[in-house]
């Protein structure tokens, strides 16, 4: 009789039910669906929402019911999933969504391959067409036959969970910043445990050892689907709460940036501008005629000029809109002389443009014309306009100013002008002061000052003339001088209703508010009319009025002043995220580090438990087979047991002769017909004992650390 290292004849591992492969798929099928719906912010819409606009769910719907449905068909056609060789069912199953894309899209190839990168430097909401939809088309197809195609296949259930689970999470962060449905999770949890005990009800009863190693990866791949699907619900209060409202962004790996048809900022042509020197002349047809409309906004200022901070990314014709509330006002643009046309100008902050392709910033919602683009000669453009109250604002709060410090002397002025009070009084007394009550005017000189910087600011609050220019940025570096987030605005006071040339340009300010966002004020002489007090609410009883607090002033730091980072947004305000990423990557790391070992331990521990001797007694020796391939020594299937207790023996002679009785031991349970005692099973784990400790004296400790952590050998039992 040939004696051989495999496994001698006891009860074999479980085999599948018959015709269970089509089910199981189906069922999995369903997992494709999640990116379908966790992608749907992106182009505007949330949840079942999605499902029920054409424009997006056709297609989309298409591309996962397609793809795997495509897998099943070839496989049902079959009669036997493993009859159909699984290379020729999947290239089947490629060919079918590639022409379904292409079809649907009436897109060229080498337009089809640019949709990935359109994809990743458009800002949503996106428009549900062109390249970029069809791109997510693709890849909520090849998703579904990532999950299908491994449960046709009859491998674990944890193979099917990989491709949604990276689909979903890859959808997620393209959604940004939009959130995906709540129900999400749980419903991809649900279905996960159904396809978990799908798979398990399909295997015949097998040994506690093997059972626990094929349950492990499923588990493990189950905890994490949980974690991450619940971590894309859960980004977003994560990082407001770690000081950072900005969730992570797959496009911050592509350079998106659009480059503005203006490279120089709009405040400092504003003398060419006011003095004809540079032309600009539009018609604004609107059913809401506006005093003023807006261009561009600056909020950095470096001491001569007010630029902007702001990164201008690709848009199509829905814009990123604030949640606020407000009145949509539309505007019909006809452009006659672009001049130094390089923003859109609109009533308020624009949401929908008839124009795709440009550039928007998302934090000021600027509306920029890319460079090497004509300018259209028309354009419809809707925008949000928000008028808050004077008597809501003077219970709000302003935001607080965390960079750079103006100079000590502007914090005097400041001071000066707005008197003893603080917040929105202090503000719009400043205003006022600048406009109407500190005997401030507008230069009627034929030249009159030009620039807006430190130097222009501290004449024009010495001479107490100026232009619109520099009470703009006066009064937004003032602002931040008593501690305000402020900024400054260039639009259009139209002279003639309906019309703008270039002398039409105006400034002002605005002060960010927590509850209110950016509001207007308007310092320059002349601009507007005094607003009447804010009255306080009628009430039934006389309230104690809330106290009213004055933020200290900003000064100049000295040389030898500290800081405190969590106040200016430094360090230990900006690192929440970075903190919050790192933890989750390192539990993630900790869990995979960690799957490995534990999983080793519970088949040896399990083998050792098992109540027949005859699986005890092969499982010690398998256990052995196991160490020694971890040591380097392994050997194929057709080995017999001498030639492996030879081979030990020559290799390591200190376990040769605990080889050779263990296997005696594991080939009489194996092939003799009296039944092993506990005894006998007690004896063949203390031989292996003597072979692992053995094993650990003679392997250096690399070699026995890195089998523990990749891809390990374990026999089945």
């Amino acid at each position: 009789m040939t004696e051989t290292a495999t496994r001698p004849a006891v009860t074999g591992p479980t085999a599948r039910k018959p015709g269970a492969a089509l089910p199981r798929a189906g069922l999995a099928g369903l997992l494709a669906f999640a990116p379908v719906v966790a992608l749907a912010p992106a182009y505007g819409r949330t949840g079942v929402e999605a499902l029920t606009e054409p424009a997006y769910a056709l297609p989309m719907l298409g591309a996962v019911a397609l793809a795997p449905l495509t897998c099943l068909l070839v496989t049902a056609a079959s009669g036997e999933a493993r009859r159909v060789p699984p290379v020729t069912r999947l290239t089947i199953a490629l060919a079918a969504l590639a022409g379904y894309v292409l079809l649907i899209f009436g897109l060229s190839p080498a337009e089809l391959a640019a949709g990935p990168f359109r994809l990743l430097t458009s800002i949503p909401p996106l428009d549900p067409d062109g390249a970029e939809l069809a791109a997510c088309t693709l890849f909520a197809g090849l998703v579904a036959i990532g999950t299908v195609e491994p449960a046709l296949r009859r491998t674990a259930a944890g193979w099917s969970l990989i491709a949604p689970v990276l689909g979903t999470g890859i959808a997620v962060l393209l959604a940004v910043p939009g959130r995906p449905a709540t129900w999400l999770a749980p419903a991809f949890v649900t279905v996960t445990v159904g396809l978990l005990a799908m798979t398990a009800r399909e295997r015949r009863p097998v040994s506690t050892a093997s059972a626990g190693f094929r349950l492990l990866p499923s588990v493990a791949l189950l905890a994490l689907a949980a974690i991450g699907a619940a971590g894309g619900l859960l980004a977003t209060p994560l990082l407001t709460l770690a000081g950072d409202p900005e969730p992570v962004d797959l496009r911050l790996l592509a350079d998106q940036t659009v480059q503005p048809r203006e490279g120089t900022s709009p405040l400092a042509q504003y003398p060419a501008l006011r003095s004809g020197k540079l032309t600009l002349r539009l018609t604004v047809r609107s059913a809401q005629p506006s005093t003023r409309l807006r261009f561009a906004t600056l909020d950095r200022f470096d001491g001569t000029y007010w630029t902007s901070a702001a990164t201008y990314r690709r848009a199509g014709t829905r814009l990123p809109a604030p949640d606020r509330d407000g009145v949509t006002v539309e505007d019909e643009v006809h452009v006659e002389d672009p001049g130094t046309f390089g923003w859109l100008v609109a009533t308020g902050r624009p949401v929908q443009v008839s124009e795709t392709g440009l550039g928007v910033d998302t934090q000021t919602g600027d509306v920029v014309m890319p460079a090497g683009r004509p300018v259209p000669r028309q354009y419809t453009v809707r925008s949000l306009v928000t008028e808050p109250d004077p008597a809501a604002l003077a219970g709000d709060t302003p935001a607080a100013y965390t960079g750079e410090r103006p100079p000590a002397t502007l914090v005097g002025h400041a001071t000066r002008l707005a008197g003893a009070n603080g917040g929105y009084p202090a503000l719009r007394q400043l205003a006022d002061q600048l406009a109407f009550d500190g005997g401030f005017s507008v230069s009627s000189s034929n030249r009159p000052p030009t620039g807006h910087g430190l130097f222009q600011i501290d004449r024009l609050l010495t001479s107490h003339s100026g232009t619109a220019e520099q009470y703009a940025s006066a009064y937004a570096l003032m602002a931040r001088a008593l501690g305000y987030d402020a900024r400054v605005v260039v639009g259009f006071r139209p002279s003639t209703p309906g019309r703008i040339t270039e002398r039409d340009v105006d400034a002002w300010a605005e002060v960010r508010f927590a509850g209110a966002g950016w509001v207007g004020f308007y310092p320059t002489p002349g601009s507007r009319q005094r607003a009447p007090e804010p009255q306080p609410a009628e009430q039934d009883e006389p309230v104690e009025p809330a106290p009213t607090t004055t933020p200290a002033p900003l000064t100049a730091p000295s040389s030898d002043s500290t800081v405190d980072s969590s106040a200016t947004g430094g360090p230990a305000a900006g690192n929440g995220p970075q903190w919050i990423i790192a933890g989750l990557a390192a539990g993630v790391a900790v869990m995979l580090l960690a799957a490995r070992p534990v999983s080793r331990g519970l088949v040896r521990r399990r083998r050792r438990t098992a109540p027949d001797p005859r699986r005890r007694i092969y499982g010690a020796w398998l256990d052995a087979l196991d160490r020694y391939a971890d040591a380097g020594l392994a050997w194929p299937p057709s080995t017999t047991s001498g030639q492996v207790a030879a081979a030990a023996a020559e290799r390591f002679p200190a376990v040769g002769e605990p080889t050779r009785r263990l296997a005696r031991l594991a080939d009489a349970a194996g092939y003799a017909a009296a039944q092993p005692t506990a005894g006998d099973a007690d004896h063949a784990w203390t031989l292996n004992g003597v072979v692992r400790g053995e094993l650990a004296k003679a392997t250096p400790w690399w070699r026995q650390l890195l089998p523990r952590l990749t891809k390990g050998r374990e026999r089945r039992q």
